[in-house]
């Protein structure tokens, strides 16, 4: 038999306490010494290899971390805090299920275990079950009130949800709890300057800048707010004059954001080369942000080039006859590639009342994760195939999942229109037609060459310095799947381009009108008000829609034109096709 070291549980607990001496003063490599001297004392000792873990994970070692943590579960299967500590490292490595799990464990074991409760509502958040994730919120704080980072979380839930006035309240209340810290004060900035509430925000920020002076958060919402009131040249004044601080600062959000904010600036000043260099760095800087969430491209690439070879004509013939129309209407599909006018079409639509507007919800997606599951799949790998075995049952339960999906966020059923806006739908148009063949898709189109450049021009998921490659190709991608929908199925289209309405708004929109089937309501000619009532718009065109229709964005790609060379054979025949010259006389 081995000999165990010299010493005992006294020795053990000597070292386990000077250990957490060394971690309070950042000795991470003293610390996981003793720690292991106190381990090889104590082997079955939970508290130790919980910290232990919590060492690896400091440095990075994250499986050294996991297996500790596994280990102290399995020696005490009763610690909350164990269980809590798992959870968190999977968190970070995107286990939301698993971490999920494991807080859900810590508080079946704890009830009032604070930071379980907290946790539960980030991963609830992230994994869009707002309800719950509130509830959970909710229940930290009713442990600790005082704790400024649960209302900071809370109002950041709040404001998706699309309740600003809440989301103000909890950002305040952080920031008078938290008064040493800026961030309070930079959330509740954005949320008003977001919510089109400039004149509160200014009002803040004149009681507030004093406090933060230096902070480039709150410099570049200064600059924000200036350039709202109009004052894009001193803005861009504001901003240069700590370009140099900026230019050494690590890449984060707050250096792109610099950035995205300094591009628009240059923009609206017509230096267009100033303003492209801009963006090209914001998108590098949010590339290599570790916060920024990776896009894969390629996967998206892949199941639209599977969908646009698999859906055929003799595939669509083969589809199961549509089942009966339910007591729902069918919806209205409002679709376009990005920055294409939806959301302006989004507050026309709004302003009328028989038509009500649903903001980008993933219904249908959750129509996709039902199609996946009645097939006994993780995922749709057998997609769009797998639309030629639904029956009219089927069918029936995945209509079921798409309202079930929409009134999680509102009400719907009632006599109005029902139009859901989600862009990217288009790519799933073959879906929408089987499960409701009564469907209409508004088709928003706008010069691709604006907008790809649109895009490009903000703060996506997809970022690095290949972007506007990246979106042409995507832009060729999409469209060449919905033509391929299009020659296949009869489908209700109305296309409707952003020119024709920033140019002739009255009968543009007296045909999308016709349309859906509602009549002709002054009240639309007044859209920028409801986007004004509406308070905080989620798109990248929330300033632009509480204004009167304008023309400055039409048009913009010629500016560009010679940045956007290498896109322009990918772009071209699309905008041939859709009616728009590539002649700087014609647009």
């Amino acid at each position: 038999m081995k000999a165990r070291p010299e010493g005992g549980p006294d020795m053990a607990a000597d070292l386990h306490r000077r250990a957490a001496q060394a971690l309070q003063r950042g000795l991470h490599d003293e610390a996981l010494e003793l720690l292991t001297r106190a381990v090889s004392l104590q082997p079955d000792n939970a508290a130790i290899h919980h910290d232990i873990g919590a060492v690896y994970w400091r440095k990075g070692r994250v499986f050294k971390a996991e297996e500790h943590y596994m280990r102290a579960i399995k020696l005490a299967p009763a610690s909350s805090s164990a269980f809590n500590s798992l959870g968190a490292l999977l968190v970070e490595r995107g286990r939301l299920a698993e971490a999920e799990k494991c807080f859900l464990r810590a508080l079946q074991i704890d009830p009032r275990c604070f930071e379980a409760h907290h946790a539960l509502g980030n991963v609830l958040q992230q994994t869009n079950r707002t309800e719950l994730s509130e509830k959970a919120f909710r229940c930290a704080l009713e442990l600790r009130p005082a704790e400024a980072p649960v209302w900071i979380d809370l109002g950041g839930l709040l404001a998706t949800l699309g309740r600003s006035a809440e989301a103000a309240d909890c950002f305040s209340k952080a920031g008078d709890l938290d008064s040493g810290s800026a961030m309070p004060w930079i959330r509740l900035l954005n949320l008003l300057e977001k919510s089109n509430r400039v004149t509160e925000a200014c009002q803040v920020l004149a009681e507030k800048k004093a406090m933060f002076a230096g902070t480039l958060d709150i410099t570049v919402i200064e600059a924000k707010l200036l350039r709202r009131k109009g004052d894009v040249a001193g803005a861009i004044t504001l901003l240069e004059s700590c370009r140099s601080e900026v230019d050494l600062a690590l890449p984060g959000g707050t250096s792109s954001g610099y950035f995205f904010e300094l591009g628009r600036l240059y923009d609206m000043n017509n230096d267009t080369d100033k303003a492209f260099a801009s963006f090209q760095e914001a998108q590098i800087r949010h590339g290599l942000d570790p916060k920024t969430s990776p896009y894969d491209g390629k996967e998206f690439s892949a199941l639209v080039a599977r969908v646009r070879q698999d859906f055929t004509h003799e595939m669509a013939q083969g589809l199961c006859p549509p089942a009966e129309p339910g007591a729902t209407t069918a919806p209205v599909f409002l679709v376009g590639f990005p920055r294409s006018g939806t959301t302006l079409l989004d507050q026309i639509l709004s302003s009328h009342q028989d038509v009500f507007v649903a903001e980008e919800r993933s219904a249908v997606q959750r129509m996709l994760r039902g199609l996946a599951a009645l097939h006994g799949e993780n995922t749709n790998a057998s997609y769009p195939a797998s639309l030629n075995r639904l029956n009219a049952e089927d069918v029936k339960k995945l209509r079921q999942l798409y309202i079930a999906e929409h009134r999680r966020h509102q009400a719907i059923g009632d006599q109005r229109v029902f139009v859901d806006k989600m862009p990217l739908n288009m790519a799933h148009a073959g879906l929408i037609q089987r499960i409701f063949p009564d469907a209409k898709f508004i088709l928003a189109l706008r010069h691709p060459c604006d907008a790809v450049l649109s895009n490009f021009m903000q703060k996506f998921n997809r970022s690095g310095d290949n972007v506007l490659h990246d979106l042409a190709i995507s832009y060729d991608e999409i469209f060449g799947l919905w033509e391929r929908y299009a020659g296949i199925l009869s489908l209700k289209v109305h296309a409707i381009r952003y020119e024709d309405v920033v140019a002739n708004f009255r009968p543009a929109v007296a045909g999308l009108l016709e349309f859906i089937g509602v009549e002709w309501n002054d009240a639309v000619m007044e859209f920028d008000k409801t986007a004004r009532e509406k308070g905080r718009i989620k798109t990248p065109s929330y300033h632009q829609v509480t204004q009167k229709i304008y023309t400055r964005s039409s048009g913009r790609w010629l500016r560009y034109r010679k940045h956007l060379e290498p896109v322009l054979p990918i772009l071209e025949p699309w905008a041939l096709k859709y009616g728009y010259s590539m002649d700087d006389a014609g647009s």
